[in-house]
C-alpha cells in the first residue's frame, strides 16, 4: 500500500511539513533491494493535498515504466517487539504473472480504511510476509515521455555538509553566490554496476554507454568518475594520483558537467573547492589539484598539440599559442588558427653562403611575408564549406551529376571516412586513397554507391568516383584558401604522437568521452593513443544518431 506519511518540521504549529512515504528502492550500500523512508518534500500546511496528489501520480506515472521488478522479500517479520522496524530487503524473483501483479498492484492507489493504516503502521502482531511486490521508480509525466525520478542518500557525508553550508550574511552584500554543495543521486541496481564495476581492482574494461537523447549516459559517465574519484582520495589509495580528464563537444554540457563534479567535491571535502576554468595551455605541467579536467573538443586539441615536438599552430616560450584565434571549430574563441607548413619554401636558393647583404634583406622579408600569410590560414568548417568551396568544385559538374550529392552529404563522406576514420589518420597522407575508400563496405559506407569498372565511364551521379573527384577538388581549394580542416589538426597531432612517443606531458590514466557521434574515428583514435589506460575509457554515445565505428 502506498502510505502518505505528514510529519512537522518544528511543531504542527509552524506550518511546515515533511512529507514522506516508507518504499522499497535500491540500496547502493547493501547492493539491492531494501525498504527505504523516501522524503518527497518540504511543504505549507495548505499545500499538503497537492504535495500529496504529485507523490501519488509520481508513482502512477512510474507504474507506466518498462523498468518493472518483481521482488520478493527476504526477511519475514520487520517489526519488532518494542515496536521498531527493521528494514526488508528483497531480491528480483523470474516467472511471475506480471499482468496479474499489477492488477493486484492497483489496490496501493486506494484511498487507505482504518483498518489498512493498522497494518501500514505495523501495529498487529502477527505481521506475516508482504509476498511479491511490483517495483517500478517513481517518474514525472512529460509532453511525451517519462522521467524517472532521482532520489539522494542522506548519509553523514550530506548532513555534514549541510550542517556547514549557510548563505553570505547581509554584511557581505547579496551579490554575492553560496557555493552549493552537490552529491550524486541514488542509481538503479543496472546503472550501480556501470558506475561501480571493478572499481578497486585492475580487471575493468572500457565502457560504451548507447542510449537515447535523456536516457542517462552522462549522469552515468560523470557518477562513475565521481566514484573513481572519491576511491583515488580515500585513506584505502596508497598509489600515484589517477588523472581523469572529461571531453564534450558541447561548450553547455562541459560547463554544467564542470559546475556539477566542483558541487560534489564541495560536498565530499565539507568544504568549497576551488573551480578551475583557465586551464594551462598545454598538458605538458598539469598541477594534480587541477584534476580531473573538463575539456570541449577545441580545448583537449589544442592542450595536447602544445605537448609536440612540433606543435601544430606556433607558440610562444611558455606554451601559449602566439597568435589570436577568431574561431576554433566553434566552441572557443583563441583555439585554432593557424596551420604550420611542413614544406619549405621554394624561393630559398641553395647558391650558398655568398650573397650580398641586399640579397640577404631581401631574402629575409620574403621569409617574413611567408611567415605573416601562414599565419592568416583559414579555417574550413562547414560554413565555409558551404559559402565558399562547395560552390567551386561544383561549377563544372552537370546537375544530372550532382542529383544524389549535396554540400551536407559531402562534407559527411569527407570528414568520416576519407579523411576522418581511423585508417586515414594512420597512413601516410592522412587520407583513403580513391581505391582504398572505393573499397569501403555498403554498411560501413552507405551513401554512395561503390565504382565498379562496368559502369565506367558512364553516369557516375551517386559514385564513389564522382564523391572522390569532388574531394581533390576540395583540397585543392583549401591549398588555394591558405586553409585547413579538423580532420588536418588531428592528423597532424596523431602522427606527431606517433613519431615523438616519449615526448613529456602530463599522464591521462582515465577518459570520459560524452557525445561520442560527435567525434570522427580519427579523434577517437587519438583518444587511445593518448591515454594511459586503454581499459579506463568511458564513452557514452546517442543511439539515435549514426556512428561508424
Amino acid at each position: 500500500m502506498l502510505a502518505i506519511f505528514e510529519s512537522p518540521v518544528k511543531s504542527f504549529a509552524d506550518g511546515d511539513r515533511f512529507l514522506w512515504t516508507r518504499s522499497v528502492a535500491y540500496s547502493q550500500r547493501i547492493q539491492g533491494f531494501t525498504d527505504f523512508i523516501t522524503l518527497w518534500r518540504i511543504c505549507k500546511h495548505d499545500d499538503v493535498p497537492k504535495g500529496m496528489d504529485w507523490i501519488i501520480d509520481s508513482h502512477k506515472f512510474g507504474r507506466r515504466s518498462t523498468m518493472k521488478k518483481a521482488l520478493k522479500s527476504t526477511t519475514h517479520v520487520s517489526m519488532l517487539t518494542d515496536g521498531r522496524r527493521i528494514p526488508r530487503q528483497y531480491e528480483p524473483i523470474d516467472g511471475v504473472d506480471m499482468q496479474s501483479l499489477e492488477e493486484h498492484d492497483q489496490a496501493k492507489f486506494q484511498e487507505l480504511t482504518s483498518d489498512d493504516w493498522e497494518v501500514v503502521l505495523g501495529v498487529e502482531q502477527g505481521e506475516t510476509d508482504q509476498g511479491n511486490i511490483l517495483f517500478t521508480p517513481p517518474a514525472v509525466s512529460n509532453a511525451d515521455s517519462c522521467n524517472v525520478l532521482k532520489f539522494y542518500q542522506l548519509n553523514d557525508e550530506v548532513l555534514n555538509s549541510l550542517f556547514a553550508f549557510h548563505l553570505p550574511s547581509e554584511q557581505k552584500g547579496l551579490e554575492q553566490k553560496a557555493a552549493v554543495p552537490e552529491f550524486p543521486f541514488i542509481p538503479d541496481d543496472r546503472e550501480d554496476r556501470l558506475i561501480h564495476e571493478n572499481l578497486g581492482n585492475n580487471q575493468h574494461s572500457a565502457v560504451l554507454l548507447c542510449g537515447r537523447s535523456g536516457t542517462g549516459k552522462t549522469s552515468i559517465a560523470v557518477n562513475r568518475m565521481w566514484a573513481f574519484y572519491k576511491y583515488y582520495h580515500s585513506p584505502t589509495w596508497n598509489d600515484d594520483p589517477r588523472n581523469q580528464i572529461f571531453v564534450t563537444a558541447n561548450r553547455v554540457l562541459r560547463n554544467e558537467v564542470r559546475k556539477s563534479f566542483a558541487g560534489m567535491k564541495h560536498g565530499f571535502h565539507g568544504r568549497e573547492m576551488p573551480v578551475f576554468t583557465n586551464y594551462p595551455p598545454t598538458l605538458s605541467d598539469i598541477p594534480e589539484e587541477m584534476f580531473p579536467l573538463f575539456l570541449t573538443q577545441a580545448e583537449w586539441l589544442k592542450m595536447l598539440d602544445g605537448t609536440l615536438k612540433q606543435p601544430f599552430w606556433p607558440r610562444n616560450e611558455d606554451g601559449s599559442l602566439k597568435h589570436t584565434i577568431i574561431s576554433a571549430f566553434h566552441e572557443e574563441e583563441g583555439m585554432l588558427d593557424v596551420l604550420p607548413e611542413d614544406d619549405f619554401d621554394d624561393e630559398w636558393s641553395e647558391s650558398g653562403e655568398d650573397d650580398e647583404y641586399g640579397e640577404f634583406d631581401r631574402l629575409s622579408a620574403v621569409a617574413e611575408r611567408r611567415e605573416t600569410e601562414k599565419e592568416k590560414r583559414l579555417e574550413v568548417d562547414f560554413t565555409v564549406f558551404c559559402d565558399t568551396i562547395w560552390p567551386r568544385i561544383t561549377s563544372h559538374c552537370s546537375k544530372i551529376e550532382l542529383r544524389y550529392v549535396s554540400s551536407a552529404s559531402l562534407w559527411t563522406e569527407i570528414h568520416s571516412y576519407i579523411k576522418g576514420s581511423a585508417d586515414a589518420v594512420r597512413s601516410q597522407r592522412g587520407r583513403l586513397t580513391r581505391e582504398q575508400y572505393n573499397a569501403l563496405g555498403v554498411k560501413m559506407a552507405p551513401l554512395f554507391k561503390q565504382s565498379l569498372l562496368q559502369d565506367l565511364p558512364g553516369d557516375r551521379s551517386g559514385s564513389r568516383d564522382l564523391v572522390y573527384d569532388l574531394f581533390e577538388r576540395y583540397q585543392c581549394e583549401c591549398k588555394r584558401l591558405n586553409g585547413y580542416d579538423l580532420s588536418d589538426v588531428v592528423f597532424h597531432i596523431y602522427t606527431q604522437l606517433h613519431q615523438y612517443p616519449d615526448q613529456k606531458r602530463t599522464p591521462v590514466h582515465s577518459m570520459f568521452v560524452d557525445e561520442t557521434q560527435d567525434f570522427t574515428q580519427a579523434e577517437l583514435s587519438l583518444f587511445l593513443r593518448v591515454v594511459e589506460d586503454k581499459n579506463d575509457l568511458v564513452r557514452g554515445v546517442c543511439v539515435r544518431v549514426c556512428v561508424c565505428v
